[in-house]
């Protein structure tokens, strides 16, 4: 079915731009509308036009998805005091909702985030309720005891166990040095996008009481850090004994790179993340979806 897709200016002075797509016809208000904030300093269209791809896949299935940039990137601009960046962040997501229930009667969202925009996801579900699910990629990495073995043994098979282990000191020793004067301006840029993990007790908390109010949310990690994440189960073994593991969903995808450069990697994530999107509504009658060459 046909997708419409109309530019959306909203939020105080008019100060966000995004792009609201849904299915042309549907007249009733969604079960469910899905927001797609913009991925790190890419702003709306996603890492090589993702975002684009995944908000008609979504509106096809009959869930209007407004992908849109936060405060201060790409088209939307700061407005008012001065603040944190976490509380713009949180502030320019819910001028999103406000905007999703506007424009199609939503009263619940779901939030897919690829890096900074899968904490946001994380961050914006942890305070408004309307918030039913979050699909985050490439992002919360929680090591386990297996993490580097695993990595070490992988890397061995390619470049040998020598060259592996003095790989794995260099990038220690570079993790443990002081950042030179010149390595944090050139960092400078993504200081705003405040997308650094949570300490792990403070992430144990927030999921617990996620899944205890229903959120239902799905962890996918790529292959672009397999020394932060290097094998399937490390989710559940960084995290063994704590309850919400059961309850949440998480996968290793290694043939994903992080920017999704290419299409057989777009189709794969998009697929993903059309099953976790069927929970929440009913799925259009099937038939096969194809991504657009870029």
């Amino acid at each position: 079915m046909p997708v419409r897709e109309e530019a959306q200016v909203f939020g105080p002075e008019g100060s966000h731009v995004g792009i609201l797509t849904q299915r042309e016809g549907d007249g009733a208000a969604p079960q469910v509308a899905c927001l797609i904030p913009n991925a790190g300093l890419i702003y709306r269209i996603g890492p090589h036009r993702f975002s684009v791809k995944l908000a008609r896949a979504l509106a096809e299935d009959g869930i209007p998805t407004l992908r849109f940039d936060l405060a201060g990137v790409g088209d939307s601009k700061y407005v008012g005091e001065s603040s944190s960046a976490r509380e713009r962040i949180l502030a320019s997501m819910r001028c999103a909702f406000d905007e999703l229930e506007r424009t199609t009667g939503a009263r619940r969202f779901i939030v897919m985030g690829i890096c900074s925009g899968a904490v946001n996801a994380y961050r914006i579900a942890c305070v408004d309720e309307r918030v039913v699910g979050a699909f985050m990629y490439d992002k919360f990495y929680y090591r386990s005891r297996w993490t580097t073995p695993v990595y070490l043994a992988k890397r061995a098979r390619v470049v040998g166990p020598a060259r592996a282990v003095v790989a794995a000191l260099r990038a220690l020793g570079r993790r443990l040095r002081p950042k030179a004067q010149g390595e944090e301006a050139s960092t400078a840029a993504f200081a705003n996008l405040d997308a650094e993990n949570p300490p792990k007790d403070e992430f144990v908390a927030d999921v617990n009481k996620l899944v205890g109010r229903g959120v239902r949310l799905e962890f996918v990690y790529g292959g672009s850090f397999p020394a932060y994440y290097s094998y399937a189960e490390q989710f559940r073994d960084a995290f063994a004994g704590e309850p919400f593991v059961a309850k949440v969903e998480y996968r290793h995808l290694p043939m994903l790179d992080h920017m999704l450069s290419s299409l057989a990697a777009q189709r794969t994530l998009q697929s993903a993340v059309l099953e976790w999107a069927a929970g929440f509504a009913r799925r259009r009658a099937a038939g096969e979806r194809h991504l657009e060459a870029p």
